[in-house]
């Protein structure tokens, strides 16, 4: 079965392939999930059994894929071969809360968060994401601009002393609200963006009547996520190459 996580990410790339985007329809360069589910749609390709993909073929991939897969000792064997194949590997956590789990201050002050309706700060969101988490990896502008202009998906800027530091995607679907790419200069790191936006995406999740909200978090972003309720249901073996960032 899959999880709450799976289904929003997996509506996420159908969405971003169906607006013409399918060479952006992965957020890192292969996953290794373990769950049950048989086939994965990720840049038109299924691997319903990774015995079928040899190291050789993984090699020459020039595109991302990703993988579910169960757990055996096989897949232990698999992550050993992609460690040498892929220049660096990381664990990420993938979590859950339900939104009755966090109850919102009711004097909480949400006016340094904005949301991006205009082309001006749809460049600034680009340029805070490409940037700075995705190592300067171009995401497809006109894409996400649709996605945006169609709901599909919510982007938000948060802003320290009236300038725009920290950014988050949000994708809405059926019971879930998926957080994607929320990110915040270095520099303006522990002053609270963090936790706002996720204050914020609780506030989304109220509005909208959503059940619960589903992300994957890096290792330290997993610490402020701890403090909002959310619980780990399962690590993602992620394998990168160095100019893309877990």
């Amino acid at each position: 079965m899959k999880s709450n996580w799976l289904i929003n990410y997996e509506h996420l790339l159908q969405t971003v392939c169906k607006y013409g985007g399918a060479e952006q329809a992965s957020m890192h360069n292969l996953e290794v999930y373990s769950s049950s589910s048989s086939t994965w749609p990720n840049l038109g390709m299924h691997v319903q059994n990774f015995d079928e993909l040899s190291s050789r073929e993984l090699e020459k991939l020039a595109q991302p894929i990703t993988l579910l897969l169960p757990q055996s000792k096989t897949e232990k064997e698999l992550i050993n071969t992609l460690k040498k194949i892929y220049n660096r590997h990381g664990v990420w956590y993938e979590m859950e809360a339900e939104r009755t789990v966090f109850s919102l201050p009711h004097n909480i002050d949400f006016s340094k968060i904005s949301r991006v309706t205009n082309p001006h700060d749809f460049k600034r969101w680009m340029e805070l994401v490409e940037n700075t988490l995705l190592a300067e990896r171009n995401l497809n502008h006109q894409v996400f601009w649709n996605l945006m202009e169609d709901e599909e998906i919510i982007l938000v800027l948060g802003h320290h002393e009236n300038k725009a530091v920290s950014a988050a995607m949000f994708h809405p679907y059926q019971n879930t609200l998926g957080l994607y790419f929320v990110v915040t200069l270095p520099e303006y790191r522990n002053h609270g963006l963090g936790s706002l936006l996720t204050q914020y995406a609780f506030h989304l999740g109220e509005a909208m009547d959503i059940e619960y909200l589903v992300l994957q978090a890096t290792p330290q972003g997993k610490k402020v996520y701890d403090r909002f309720g959310f619980s780990v249901l399962d690590e993602v073996d992620v394998f990168y190459t160095l100019n893309t960032i877990v």
